[in-house]
This record gives C-alpha cells, structure tokens and sequence, in this order.
C-alpha cells in the first residue's frame, strides 16, 4: 500500500510538468517585431554607428600623423570608444 501510494504521488507531481513541456511551441520569430526585437536592433544600430565613427576617426588620426588634427581625431576616436562601452557594444569590451 505504501509502495502505490508514494507512486501515485510521484506521478501526480511529474505530470504538470510533462503536459506543460509538451505544450511548449517552438519560436516562430514573432519577438522581432516586439519592443524586445526593436531594442535589439536599436542598440545593433547604435553600436554599428559608433563603430564606423571610430574608424574613421582612427584613419584620420593615421592620416594625419604627427599634426594638432592627429591629436584631436585621437581625442575623437577615444571618446568613441567610451561612448561603445557605456552603450555595452561587444567590440569595446
């Protein structure tokens, strides 16, 4: 009688757990169009954005070696860099 009774009980836990997993469905891609699709692709955008100032700044900073215009595309290009790891950009980590 213990033996069925602890059986029963254990398969009466299991069994929301089994039901629950088979109703899961797999994803679709709907969040793309939800607030957390959107604010991925806005900090992807902002990261890109940042990034291609950085550069640009860098190659002028190289362009102009040696100049007071070096100096400040430098400054320029650090404050990038800065301003991708505040926005939690994965190439300024």
């Amino acid at each position: 009688m213990r033996m069925l009774r602890a059986t029963l009980i254990t398969m009466l836990l299991i069994l929301p757990t089994l039901v629950t997993t088979a109703q899961a469905t797999p994803n679709d891609g709907r969040y793309k169009t939800g607030s957390e699709g959107f604010k991925k692709q806005l900090q992807s955008d902002i990261c890109a954005t940042i990034h291609g100032n950085l550069l640009g700044h860098e190659a002028d900073a190289d362009k102009n070696a040696g100049t007071p215009a070096a100096a400040k595309s430098a400054k320029a290009a650090d404050k990038d860099w800065q301003e991708g790891e505040a926005h939690g950009c994965s190439w300024a980590q």
